[in-house]
């Protein structure tokens, strides 16, 4: 009977290893999920971005052309769900830079996964010509 006891213990260590692992990979799969989905959601946007006018509002700037980096009020911000994922755009565009004509517009998608954000970032050039 003791040897039962010792047994089942060293199955239920085991069991509890294989656990653990498979809930730490589980977690590292839902990142890497919402790592793809905001790069999907980006590419999407960059598609749409060099698809609009150098004048249409999508694109336009808040009168601050210092703000490249500040999400804190963002020139324009969207929502974007996916399966059970929300991600939030948010971009800031400045004008004439690095030339006069062209606008740089950043881009920040954010997400959260167990209440600890995400996120992913690009910059993209419009050309007025």
């Amino acid at each position: 009977m003791l040897e039962v006891l010792a047994g089942f213990l060293i199955m239920m260590i085991g069991a509890t290893a294989v656990l653990s692992f498979l809930i730490f990979f589980v977690k590292v799969n839902v990142i890497l999920a919402g790592n793809m989905q905001s790069k999907y959601i980006a590419e999407y946007f960059t598609e749409e971005l060099r698809a609009v006018s150098y004048l249409d509002p999508l694109i336009s700037n808040d009168g601050d052309n210092t703000d490249l980096d500040n999400f804190t009020v963002p020139d324009h911000a969207a929502q974007d769900t996916m399966g059970t994922i929300i991600f939030y755009r948010s971009w800031n565009v400045i004008e004439n830079s690095p030339i006069s004509g062209v606008k740089t517009i950043k881009v920040r998608i954010v997400w959260e996964h167990l209440n600890k954000p995400h996120s992913y970032e690009f910059v993209t050039l419009k050309g007025s010509g």
